[in-house]
């Protein structure tokens, strides 16, 4: 299980959209540190928000209802190319992963939906001003084995000068003593710092905003 999905990509640019921005991150693991600029584009559809971004190593565009869920999200990585939609009980998943044709389903069981990665569930978390949030990190390839993570709001901190709030994420259950790890994000949801690793026995590896370009 990977907790890297901390993907800030970027957006295809559409006339009439909002203005899109640039948003570096670094990533420090064995003292190494290596940096990511990618591209962030919102606009209204409807009821909806597509939020698209995209950057060297891939590209996801999500669709978000109001309620901060993922209607539909499409992931383009060198893996492949996958598609996950859900009505709200059930994501269906089709596309193709490392050379092979993926097609399966994911009963929801009550939790909410939110795209690839735990971006949106951050964001969801910050704008609900909810307390903890259940979401399914989604196995593309095994839907099955999907694994059911939790994010808890810790108290705040400050980033750069700015509030920040605390959150810890983990697996659920007896599972939550494996792995866990710890983000600080934006009144808004957006992504600041992460520290952990990238599941049980692989390194410690901060990630953080460094700048945003607009």
């Amino acid at each position: 299980m990977r907790a890297t999905a901390i993907a800030i990509a970027s957006a295809l640019i559409c006339a009439g959209t909002l203005a899109a921005e640039t948003r570096v991150v670094s990533t420090t693991i064995k003292g190494e540190t290596k940096l990511r600029s990618s591209i962030y584009r919102e606009e209204a559809e409807g009821a909806f928000l597509r939020i698209r971004e995209e950057a060297e190593d891939g590209s996801v565009e999500a669709l978000l209802a109001a309620d901060g869920t993922v209607a539909s999200t499409d992931l383009r990585t060198k893996d492949g190319d996958v598609r996950m939609s859900s009505d709200g009980k059930v994501v269906d998943i089709s596309g193709t992963w490392r050379g092979k044709p993926v097609s399966g389903r994911y009963e929801l069981k009550g939790l909410g939906f939110y795209g690839s990665g735990f971006t949106f569930a951050l964001r969801a978390l910050a704008k609900g001003g909810l307390s903890a949030l259940r979401f399914p990190m989604i196995d593309v390839a095994k839907p099955e084995k999907s694994a059911v993570m939790e994010l808890r709001r810790e108290g705040t901190d400050s980033f750069k000068g700015k509030l920040a709030i605390k959150v810890k994420i983990s697996l659920t259950g007896v599972m939550s003593a494996l792995w866990s790890g710890h983000i600080l994000i934006g009144e808004d949801g957006m992504f600041l710092r992460y520290e952990g690793n990238q599941g049980p026995g692989t390194p410690t590896m901060v990630s953080e905003l460094v700048e945003i370009k607009k």
